[in-house]
């Protein structure tokens, strides 16, 4: 009896349980030091800009604050990105990882090439001499950390809020 009851057992578990599995999705965990690393990793302290010329003064400046003025900020061909008092930027979309940051005359101040696809991704400053000017890793789209070139944390943002190297809250975006 109690043998057939075990190949009852070991028969019933061999044909009539299903296995079930959930992958968990999670996004890992960074420290300073380790933002820091992958920041500046293969990151040159100074390119030559020639290629990128063109660039140096915005050719559309009086169209661009123009539009800027109005509220337009999307176009068939670029973005602009406008920072009250600082400038703007615009993104051409053939090349969206290449943006040129301009002052409020229309002439570059920096120009940032980032990466594109899954995170972690990296953004990278430079000034109009080629200088490196800051790196920022972005861990996810809630998540990233902003380095100057001396790679001093400039700024941790969380979500909404950005926090200094003491953790204290710096600023807050909507």
């Amino acid at each position: 009896m109690l043998k057939n009851l075990l190949l009852f057992l070991l028969f019933f578990c061999l044909t009539g349980v299903q296995t079930f599995s959930l992958t968990l999705k999670g996004s890992a965990s960074y420290t300073v030091e380790r933002a820091k690393t992958e920041a500046f990793e293969g990151v040159a302290s100074h390119i030559n800009l020639s290629n990128y010329k063109d660039f140096f003064i915005d050719k559309y400046y009086e169209k661009n604050i123009e539009n800027v003025k109005r509220g337009k900020y999307k176009f068939r061909t670029y973005y602009i990105s406008y920072f009250q008092k600082e400038g703007y930027c615009i993104t051409y979309r053939r090349t969206e990882n290449i943006g040129y940051y301009y002052n409020l005359d229309g002439t570059l101040q920096l120009i940032e090439f980032a990466t594109q696809g899954e995170y972690p991704r990296r953004s990278i400053r430079y000034d109009a001499a080629g200088k490196l000017d800051s790196t920022t890793l972005i861990i996810s789209h809630n998540e990233s950390y902003v380095f100057d070139l001396n790679k001093k944390l400039i700024a941790h943002w969380i979500g909404k809020n950005c926090y200094n190297e003491q953790g204290e809250i710096i600023n807050t975006r909507k």
